[in-house]
């Protein structure tokens, strides 16, 4: 009985993920977000370092994007930690 509960119960879990990654999922822009990167007159010819200034923008941008995936990186890391001591918990459980 109460394993068919918890399947149920993570059944509805991973739906419920799911879900909620579907909801907040962005569509991916080319160029990361082009309202980030600062546009450049390319028309000007005595502007030689518009290539540069542009990468320059995008680096920035990208690193920007490192630093979140940084974050994350640590909360998946959490969470692992969290799942490993709930499989024990629930080995513990069927155990008894």
């Amino acid at each position: 009985m109460l394993i068919n509960v918890l399947i149920i119960f993570f059944i509805l879990y991973i739906f419920y993920q799911v879900f909620l990654y579907n909801i907040n999922k962005s569509p991916i822009i080319e160029g990361m977000g082009a309202e980030e990167i600062t546009s450049y007159n390319k028309n000007d010819p005595d502007n030689a370092m518009i290539l540069a200034q542009e990468n320059a923008g995008n680096i920035q941008v990208i690193k920007k994007q490192l630093e979140k995936l940084l974050d994350l990186d640590k909360q998946v890391n959490t969470m692992n930690n969290d799942l490993d001591k709930l499989a024990v918990q629930v080995n513990g459980i069927i155990m008894n």
